[in-house]
């Protein structure tokens, strides 16, 4: 199985893991693959609203109160122990916090890749400390690959490219990686689900989560709205030129690209091109002015072994989560290590500041940054 482990590690036991339980059926058929291969397997569900707030907004994709009855449920099933803990304080501050924040900035944020690396993970390895184990596990497509002579451990994407998750899990560091099991790595949804029905679990049938899990399918514009202060008010919408168009309803309502919704007639389609934050101005264009060949990234993660302090390595690059990977070329500037300029061979639309840039070579995850507003 792809993530295992032979580094001796004192005071926790190598045949012990905590498997993090959405309730969904990926991590149900995770959780019985492990117990398969003779591990002691303990079941976590992340509560990540207040029981209050499980029970009212039931419909949260998220932790809602029956998606912790059936990870209970399988867990029952499969006879292993299961513990609910509630995250609701780090959930606030970690992730929603951040989301408001970055929309307030200027940013399109990307709150699954955030949840992943401080609640999710962070959360799953003071348990596993707690209980002794040293493996975490959740159901996510992907794979770990370790390479003993560098002592790394990098991501891979999963069998199933439809459904690989590597993209989001590019900011876990080398002690998270180090200790993080993927049984999914090799299986397609199909061959999970099949699993999961044959075992009758309840989650076998269950429909997987597509949005942003905390604004209960709200627009992002009316959840934000309920959540900002009076400095989100409206402003100018401009062209490219200066010229005034119309108004707009607070910044924190459009992101780059976005075609609908702009409020503002024209022969040819329009599309925001840039959010002036300190002249509180939105800049509408046409496409042909997304095109971009190169962008920065900030806060580098970087799980390959050498980073390419003043190289230029050819990669590819994944700059949205649904998008096709691009050919291109990064290297990281002497002076700033930690942020890296990207060179495409060919335009790319809509590249988007907040957003995670993820670097590949082949199926191989070398890291991924932040898009920036360089």
């Amino acid at each position: 199985m792809q993530g295992l482990k032979t580094d001796e590690v004192f005071g926790m036991d190598e045949k012990k893991v905590i498997v993090g339980m959405s309730g969904g059926v990926d991590s149900s058929v995770a959780a019985y693959k492990l117990r398969q291969e003779g591990y002691e397997v303990t079941g976590i569900a992340l509560r990540f609203w207040t029981k209050e707030q499980c029970a009212e907004k039931w419909e949260k994709s998220c932790c809602s109160y029956y998606d912790v009855e059936d990870a209970r449920n399988v867990a029952f099933k499969l006879d292993i122990p299961f513990y609910v803990i509630d995250v609701s304080r780090e959930f606030r501050r970690e992730v929603i916090d951040y989301f408001i924040n970055e929309y307030m900035s200027g940013r399109t944020p990307n709150p699954c890749v955030v949840c992943n690396e401080r609640v999710k993970f962070r959360v799953l390895a003071r348990k596993a400390d707690e209980l002794g184990a040293f493996y975490i596990a959740t159901g996510h497509y992907a794979g770990v690959i370790h390479y003993p002579a560098q002592g790394r451990y990098i991501l891979r994407e999963a069998r199933d490219c439809k459904k690989d998750q590597s993209y989001f899990l590019f900011s876990l560091g080398q002690e998270q990686l180090t200790r993080t099991i993927l049984p999914l790595s090799d299986m397609t949804k199909d061959e999970v689900r099949r699993c999961a029905q044959k075992l009758g679990l309840v989650t076998h049938d269950k429909a997987s989560s597509q949005e942003v899990c905390f604004t209960c399918g709200e627009h992002t514009g009316t959840f934000l709205g309920a959540h900002v202060s009076d400095q989100a008010s409206s402003g100018d919408i401009v062209s490219a030129e200066g010229v005034f168009l119309g108004r707009h309803r607070g910044l924190y309502r459009y992101t780059i690209g976005q075609r609908r919704g702009i409020g503002v007639a024209a022969r040819r389609p329009l599309y925001v091109v840039k959010k002036d934050i300190p002249g509180n101005r939105l800049v509408v264009g046409e496409r042909g002015a997304l095109r971009k060949r190169e962008f920065y990234c900030e806060r580098l993660n970087w799980m390959a072994p050498e980073l390419p302090i003043g190289k230029k390595v050819p990669c590819l690059i994944k700059i949205r989560y649904r998008q096709q990977k691009l050919a291109g070329t990064i290297c990281c500037p002497i002076e700033q290590p930690s942020t890296v300029h990207v060179l495409l061979n060919e335009d790319a639309y809509a590249v988007t500041p907040g957003q995670a840039a993820v670097f590949y070579d082949d199926t191989a995850v070398l890291g991924g940054g932040w898009i920036c507003d360089r």
